[in-house]
């Protein structure tokens, strides 16, 4: 019986992660759905701009936009709810990113896939890692977001290396996290 106990002990020190923390974080620390928002404000503002520019463009633009809309045969709801889909498809764009976004530890490796259409991966050594970082934009702070940035040796580090959209408590606690694990190596 004691051979049974030992043997079981010694098989689940063997299976048991070297890294506590290894594993998946996106479930942990999910992307926001505001970053969806965020991401589709240039489309949103490009919407505000050409409604506004139709109700109060002025008799010399409207006779502009009649003749545009005259040359191609619609009518002016048909502008609007184009648009309105342009701003759907791309909240839709984002909220698939986020769906697909993945981010963890496996065997000392910190690795990012992500992608909608064309997925990528990345895979960032633990022992490469030089810095970790929080950046927050103009909007972010509006949408209470931020930016985890893990940079290495590389220069291009900085552009591939990031999740995007993280809440700010989820961004300091896995800053945190990483930190402590780089601490130990």
């Amino acid at each position: 019986m004691d051979q049974s106990n030992e043997v079981r002990s010694v098989v689940e020190e063997a299976v048991a992660p070297a890294n506590p923390l290894e594993g998946e974080f996106s479930g942990a620390f999910p992307i926001s759905p505001l970053f969806a928002v965020k991401q589709s404000l240039p489309i949103l503002f490009l919407i505000v701009v050409l409604l506004g520019l139709f109700f109060f463009g002025g008799p010399a633009f409207s006779t502009r936009v009649d003749n545009f809309q005259a040359s191609l045969g619609v009518d002016q709801p048909v502008l609007y709810y184009s648009a309105c889909g342009m701003l759907l498809l791309s909240v839709l764009y984002w909220l698939a990113y986020i769906a697909r976004f993945r981010f963890g530890i496996s065997q000392d490796v910190f690795y990012i896939k992500k992608g909608v259409f064309i997925q990528s991966s990345f895979d960032y050594p633990m022992r490469a890692i030089a810095n970790i970082a929080i950046k927050r934009g103009f909007f972010d702070f509006f949408f209470m977001l931020s930016t985890l940035v893990i940079m290495t040796a590389h220069d291009e580090s900085d552009d591939l290396a990031s999740v995007r959209g993280l809440r700010c408590s989820s961004a300091e606690e896995l800053h945190r996290l990483l930190r402590d694990v780089l601490v130990k190596k």
